[in-house]
C-alpha cells in the first residue's frame, strides 16, 4: 500500500519543490546597487556591472566559474571615488558561451574591446584568482591603458599546481553531497561549513552561474571554457618585470582547511602538507612577485580565504582604498 501511494506522492513532491524553488528564483533581489549592461566585443556578447561613480575607472575581473557579481559586495565601496565596472569573461554568466576562444591572447583581447566599446583609455585593473594571468598578460601588452593593477589572490605561477606533490593532498576540499547540490540551501550549508563565510555576493553569483532553473547546484561552464583556462594556467608563466604601473597583491595566508578532522594524526598529516607544499608555495610567488615588481606591493591576509574581499572585505576595502588613492 505504501508503495502505491508512493507512485503518487513522490511526483507531487517533485513538483512542489520546484515550483518553490521558481519562487525563491522570482522572489529574491539583488541589493547590489549597479546596472547591468552588454557589448559586443571581439565578435562575441559580454555582460558587464555598472555601480556608477565619477573618477578613474576601477574594472573587476573574476576568476574562473564566477561572474561580475561575485563583486557585489565590494564595488559599492569605492563609488564615492572612482567609476566602478565588473566583466563577466566570455563561457560565463550571461556573456557569450561560444566553443573556442578561451586562450590567454584571445581573452585579453577581450578585455581591450571591451574597454574600447565603453570609451575606457585608462584602467585600475583589479582581477582575482585566474584573472590575475589575463591582469598581467594585458598590462604588458597595453602599459598605457592601465593605471594601476590589484590582485586578489591572483599573482601566482600555477604552472606548479599541476606537480605530483599537489596531487598528494592528504584532505582535498570535500566535495558536497547530492542533497546538498539538491536546493541553494543546502549548498549554502556546504559553503559555510567549509569555507566560513556566506555573503549576498556569493548568492548572487551562484544564482547567475550555478543555480539550474530547477533549483539545483549545478555549474553552466562549458568543458571548453574550463580545460581552455586551465591549459592557460598550466603554460602562462607570468613576468612582472614588463609591468609599468603600480601594483598591489594580496595573499591569503595559507592555514589548516577547515574541513580537516580533529583528530591528532589527521592534524598532523595536514600540517605536514601545509608546510612542505602549501606554504613553499606560496612563499615561492610571493617573493617572486616582490623580486619581478619593485613597484609592486604585497599584502598578506591572515585567517582568510581564497576570496579574501569577501571573508575580508574591510581589511582588503581599506589596503586598496589606500594603494589607489595615493600618487
Amino acid at each position: 500500500m505504501i508503495r502505491r501511494y508512493a507512485l503518487f506522492i513522490l511526483p507531487a513532491l517533485i513538483i512542489i519543490m520546484a515550483a518553490q524553488s521558481a519562487r525563491s528564483q522570482a522572489t529574491w533581489v539583488d541589493k547590489s546597487p549597479h546596472t547591468s549592461g552588454y557589448v559586443t566585443a571581439n565578435g562575441i556578447k559580454l555582460h558587464y556591472l555598472d555601480w556608477g561613480g565619477k573618477g578613474k575607472a576601477i574594472l573587476f575581473l573574476a576568476g574562473l566559474g564566477n561572474s561580475a557579481h561575485i563583486f557585489d559586495d565590494i564595488a559599492p565601496k569605492f563609488t564615492d571615488r572612482f567609476r566602478v565596472l565588473a566583466l563577466t569573461r566570455r563561457g560565463h554568466g550571461q556573456s557569450d558561451k561560444p566553443v573556442t576562444g578561451y586562450d590567454l591572447p584571445t581573452l585579453t583581447e577581450d578585455i581591450r574591446q571591451f574597454m574600447d566599446q565603453l570609451q575606457l583609455k585608462r584602467v585600475i585593473l583589479v582581477g582575482h584568482s585566474f584573472a590575475g594571468d589575463e591582469m598581467t598578460r594585458f598590462a604588458t601588452l597595453y602599459p598605457e591603458r592601465v593605471e594601476k593593477l590589484v590582485y586578489l589572490e591572483a599573482a601566482y605561477d600555477r604552472a606548479d599546481l599541476a606537480s605530483e606533490a599537489f596531487s598528494k593532498n592528504p584532505f582535498p576540499t570535500p566535495k558536497a553531497t547530492a542533497e546538498e547540490l539538491s536546493t541553494l540551501a543546502g549548498y549554502r550549508r556546504w559553503w559555510e561549513r567549509n569555507r566560513g563565510f556566506w555573503s549576498d555576493a556569493v548568492e548572487a553569483d551562484l544564482r547567475e552561474t550555478s543555480v539550474a532553473p530547477d533549483g539545483r547546484i549545478k555549474s553552466a561552464l562549458s568543458r571548453e571554457a574550463g580545460q581552455g583556462i586551465f591549459r592557460n594556467a598550466n603554460e602562462y608563466r607570468p613576468d612582472y618585470t614588463k609591468i609599468k604601473a603600480p601594483a598591489l597583491s594580496f595573499y591569503a595566508v595559507s592555514e589548516l582547511p577547515l574541513w580537516v578532522p580533529a583528530d591528532a594524526e589527521a592534524r598532523r598529516k595536514a600540517q605536514e602538507f601545509l608546510d612542505n607544499v602549501t606554504v613553499p608555495y606560496q612563499r615561492k610567488n610571493i617573493e617572486k612577485f616582490r623580486k619581478e615588481l619593485p613597484k609592486g606591493r604585497v599584502i598578506e591576509v591572515k585567517n582568510s580565504h581564497h576570496y579574501l574581499f569577501i571573508k575580508s572585505r574591510d581589511e582588503v576595502v581599506r589596503e586598496m582604498r589606500k594603494f589607489l588613492l595615493s600618487k
